[in-house]
């Protein structure tokens, strides 16, 4: 079974804890809005609170969006930790990586809709440079992975890392996408996943 990124569940905000509720009201617009861009009234509106409220908490927009950001990176990277910690084997990380990925677009939606970036489009560029600092970060821990399983001779010694990494993460950005699009899946049964991900591998499923 894949490892499951958390969504914190909505409780009465404590002192200290608007910020958090702010960036989750943010996640739940980001997964409900037909709209690409959300305005800081819109926001407020949706948590029963004034735009003059908002910036108490955060200065601008923009750092809403970038304390998103980190949250969304701690809570994969938490995950993945946790993967790489329970599994020794380096194929098998990979497996379980991709499919906790691809599987955000069933657990935290919203998450996923953020990292296709095209809430971004109209903030500021440097978000989406966060972003793709943090896809690297992703690619990194993939090709770690299977550099461990050839390693371990899991696979052909001969067996391209580079080229097999970059696959899977294309893989799970492609799933991403479609689903921040809209566009129908046909293969999101986890059975269906594994084979999409082994194929990517180039492994028998």
């Amino acid at each position: 079974m894949e490892e499951e990124i958390q969504k914190p569940k909505t409780r009465k905000a404590k002192p200290g804890e608007r910020k958090l509720d702010i960036l989750k009201a943010l996640v739940d617009l980001l997964q409900s809005s037909k709209q690409k861009h959300i305005t800081t009234k819109v926001l407020a509106a949706h948590l029963g609170l004034s735009e003059a409220a908002l910036y108490r908490h955060f200065a601008s927009k923009a750092q809403m969006y970038d304390a998103l950001i980190a949250y969304v990176e701690s809570a994969v990277f938490t995950a993945v930790n946790q993967i790489h910690q329970s599994n020794p084997s380096g194929m098998h990380q990979a497996r379980m990586i991709a499919t906790t990925l691809i599987s955000l677009t069933r657990t935290n939606p919203g998450m996923v809709i953020l990292m296709c970036g095209d809430f971004l489009t109209q903030e500021d560029e440097r978000l989406q440079q966060r972003l793709n600092l943090l896809f690297s970060k992703l690619r990194t821990q993939l090709k770690q992975s299977l550099s461990l399983a050839v390693a371990q001779m899991e696979i052909f010694s001969d067996y391209d890392v580079q080229v097999r990494s970059e696959l899977l993460f294309s893989l799970i950005l492609g799933q991403w996408v479609s689903f921040s699009k809209g566009i129908q899946r046909t293969n999101t049964e986890p059975d269906s996943v594994d084979k999409l991900i082994c194929t990517a591998l180039g492994i028998r499923s």
